[in-house]
């Protein structure tokens, strides 16, 4: 079994790293119309939280973590990340003033 924090980072990383695609995909979205940055937008979601399915399916069955710390790292990575990609999404889109 890992020790605490192994798992801790290995579930900060996986989140850590859904944040940086959720950037990456906010960015190019934004640079599109108003259907095509919605169907990116939405696109891009279900394409990251299947990837992040099967990450986190592949580290539970795989390596040996503690459920609770990888758990909570990985939970409040998503959550940092989720508010910053809809900060980020409000402040740069054309219509957050409207």
């Amino acid at each position: 079994m890992a020790s605490f924090w192994v798992s801790a980072g290995i579930g900060g990383g996986l989140g850590a790293g859904y944040g940086g695609m959720a950037y990456v995909m906010g960015r190019l979205a934004l640079r599109h119309e108003r259907q095509r940055f919605l169907a990116l937008c939405m696109g891009g979601m279900l394409l990251r939280m299947v990837g992040m399915l099967v990450a986190v399916g592949l580290v539970a069955a795989l390596a040996p973590v503690r459920p609770a710390p990888f758990a909570a790292a990985l939970v409040g990575a998503l959550l940092c990340s989720l508010a910053a990609e809809v900060l980020m999404l409000h402040r740069r889109s054309t219509c957050a003033g409207a």
